[in-house]
């Protein structure tokens, strides 16, 4: 995230550069990870938050806002 975000690309150019990534039949590496970066790209966009965002979109995280956001789209928090 931080290559598209550092060399000035939106988080529409970064979505479809990554589902072309991810989709693709030579990216074995990724592919079973390809849905959850996929969910977390679409919850950024969504939520109107930045790619320096992409990381909390898949991670646990201590941020009282983001345990709201989780809330609030159905993800169960401790």
């Amino acid at each position: 995230m931080w290559f598209f975000k550092n060399n000035g690309l939106s988080l529409k150019e970064a979505k479809e550069m990554l589902n072309e990534y991810t989709s693709d039949p030579r990216s074995r590496n990724l592919r079973e990870d390809a849905n959850i970066v996929r969910k977390a790209l679409l919850l950024l966009e969504e939520e109107k938050l930045s790619l320096s965002r992409f990381n909390d979109a898949i991670l646990a995280t201590f941020d009282k806002k983001l345990r709201k956001l989780a809330k609030r789209r159905g993800v169960k928090t401790i």
